[in-house]
């Protein structure tokens, strides 16, 4: 399916896993147990977006169901007591925001206008053209707004968790990320990949590809998607060398997709060159005010200014991302400062079972070595 999984779905995991279990029982299993990191904040919009445009037919018509809902009491009162002049015009403005209103519903997304009761008053069939359907999902989902002192910021990557639009554009978004990389593993008999939201499961006789798969999930690839696993909450029942960059696995090397190695004075050299073009990029007024002093070590930043408003915007910038292709993002757990902000903090080797043992996924216990599968106690 053009639109749907990559992999197969959670719903059919034990009919898939019984008839992989009996046609691979007598040969060694290896597993691969991971979890995307950050998946949602590190959606990259663009990506996204082509993704959205290759599965949505921009001139066809889309029917979706709507739900109106009740405004309260006082709020039906005001209306009441405004409805004095211009009753056609307003009546027509009225039907605009209705039908916006059902727009938006039908693709899940929030209405400020309506005050939500538990039940909807009537549901209304809706029809959406699919350039309509693409630009309320690119306005209320993809491109996040912040409004911080009458400022609206925008994100430079992510998207917000939570609604059921966001879990299933991340679907379709994880979906199109596994038919790139993972096409052989799709269609090879003696592999079985399952992925719950962004936890993955794979299972293979074949060690080679459960490594390479472990490699481009930690290590990440020159694609665009900038998914990357956690290695902390990776799994594996097999022996692997892989450092974090620069890899040699028997005898063949394995070109991480970014990073370079730490250690060395020239890498020192090149990573001050690249984070001082950053910075001539993102801080440009910053480094031209006298009002501010900005000192790095390394990656390690510190700003003192007497703008707060400044301070905001370079914390942002560097917490949230900027799409510039750079891909320096702050870690917050390390950030401290001394204003008031509404930002909230995005939410950091290798796990190693041996031959007996299990791995952890969606509640179950998936044991490699005998194919069998039991529920957590």
């Amino acid at each position: 399916m053009k639109g749907g999984l990559g992999v197969a779905a959670y719903e059919s995991f034990f009919r898939r896993f019984r008839k992989f279990a009996k046609r691979n029982a007598s040969r060694k299993m290896f597993v691969v147990k991971t979890d995307i990191r950050d998946c949602f904040d590190c959606i990259n919009q663009h990506k996204l977006s082509q993704v959205l445009a290759s599965i949505i037919d921009s001139n066809r018509s889309y029917l979706f169901t709507a739900g109106r809902f009740k405004k309260n009491k006082e709020e039906r009162k005001n209306n009441e007591g405004k409805r004095i002049e211009g009753k056609e015009k307003r009546g027509k403005e009225t039907s605009q925001r209705t039908n916006a209103s059902c727009r938006e519903m039908a693709l899940g997304l929030p209405v400020r206008s309506i005050s939500y009761v538990l039940f909807p008053e009537h549901c209304t069939r809706v029809q959406i053209k699919g350039n309509e359907a693409l630009e309320i999902l690119e306005k209320a989902v993809i491109q996040q707004k912040i409004l911080f002192r009458n400022r609206f910021y925008v994100a430079g990557r992510g998207i917000p968790q939570g609604s059921t639009v966001s879990t299933r554009l991340c679907d379709l978004y994880l979906g199109a990320v596994e038919r790139e990389r993972c096409a052989d593993i799709l269609k090879r008999r003696d592999c079985l990949l399952f992925r719950n939201v962004d936890d993955y499961i794979l299972l293979t006789t074949d060690v080679r590809l459960a490594d390479r798969f472990l490699k481009d999930l930690l290590c990440g690839v020159e694609d665009g998607y900038e998914m990357v696993a956690d290695p902390s909450k990776t799994t594996i029942n097999f022996v692997t060398d892989l450092h974090e960059f620069k890899i040699l696995f028997r005898n063949r090397f394995y070109v991480a997709g970014r990073g370079i190695p730490q250690g060395s004075t020239v890498s020192t050299r090149l990573c001050d060159l690249y984070l001082g073009a950053v910075e001539r990029e993102r801080c440009a007024d910053i480094l031209k005010r006298r009002a501010c002093l900005l000192f790095r070590y390394v990656d390690d930043y510190i700003l003192l200014t007497t703008d707060v408003r400044l301070a905001d915007r370079f914390l942002k910038d560097l917490l949230c991302g900027v799409e510039d292709g750079y891909e320096m993002v702050a870690d917050a757990s390390k950030t401290t400062i001394n204003f008031v902000t509404d930002l909230h903090e995005f939410k950091l080797c290798v796990n190693v079972i041996d031959d007996d043992g299990f791995v952890t996924w969606c509640g179950y216990r998936i044991y490699p070595r005998e194919l069998r599968v039991r529920q957590e106690p």
